[in-house]
C-alpha cells in the first residue's frame, strides 16, 4: 500500500513541475483557513481608534478597501480589553469559554469589593493611594509575573561573551542564534 504523505508531495511536485501550483491543492490537504482573503483589512471597531482614523488620511483608503467582519468578541464597550480575552482563552478548558469568562468576571468582583473594603478602611491620604480599577490591578499583576531578565556578561580567554538570561523571547532567540558557537560553555 502506497503512503499517502508521498503521494500528496509528489502530486505537490507534479503540480509544480508543471506550473500548475497555484491550484487548489484542497484536496491534498492544503488549503487557506480563512474565508478571507489576506488582502482584506481587519475592522476598527473602537470609537478612539475610528476617531483618528477619520482625522487622518488613511480614512480615504480605508473606505475603498474590503473589510473583515468584526469578531463576536469585539466590541465597543468601555470593559472591552484584549489582553483579557486572551486570559480567558487561555483560562479556558474543553471549549467552556462561558465557565472561563464567569470566573474571570467573579475574580474582578472580587478584586473591587477587597480594594473597596480595603478604601473605606484607609484615612484620607492613604485613599488616593489605593487603586480601585480591577482591569489596571490586573495589568500590573500581569506584568509582575512577567521574568525580569538580563545578560551577564563574563570573560573567557580575553574575550567578552554574554550569557545567562535574557530581557524578552525575541532577544533570547537573536542571542542564542548569535552566540550558538559557545554552546559548549554551558558549565561557567
Amino acid at each position: 500500500m502506497a503512503n499517502p504523505r508521498v503521494f500528496v508531495l509528489s502530486a505537490k511536485n507534479l503540480l509544480n513541475n508543471y506550473g500548475l501550483a497555484k491550484c487548489n491543492l484542497a484536496i491534498f490537504g492544503y488549503r487557506e483557513y480563512s474565508v478571507f482573503p489576506k488582502s482584506y483589512i481587519n475592522p476598527t471597531f473602537r470609537k478612539d481608534e475610528q476617531e483618528t482614523l477619520l482625522q487622518s488620511e488613511e480614512a480615504k483608503i480605508v473606505s475603498h478597501s474590503l473589510i473583515r467582519p468584526a469578531l463576536t468578541t469585539d466590541t465597543s464597550s468601555e470593559f472591552y480589553d484584549p489582553i483579557v480575552l486572551k486570559f480567558i482563552n487561555v483560562l479556558m478548558k474543553k471549549g467552556n469559554k462561558v465557565l472561563a469568562k464567569f470566573l474571570v468576571t467573579k475574580a474582578f468582583e472580587n478584586v473591587k469589593r477587597i480594594q473597596i473594603q480595603h478604601y473605606h478602611k484607609a484615612m484620607d491620604e492613604e485613599k488616593k493611594k489605593i487603586e480601585l480599577d480591577p482591569f489596571s490591578i490586573f495589568h500590573h499583576a500581569l506584568t509582575n509575573c512577567t521574568p525580569v531578565l538580563h545578560l551577564e556578561s563574563y570573560k573567557k580567554g580575553g574575550i567578552k561573551y554574554q550569557g545567562g538570561a535574557v530581557r524578552r523571547k525575541l532577544e533570547l532567540h537573536r542571542k542564542c542564534h548569535e552566540n550558538r558557537a559557545y554552546a559548549h560553555f554551558r558549565w561557567m
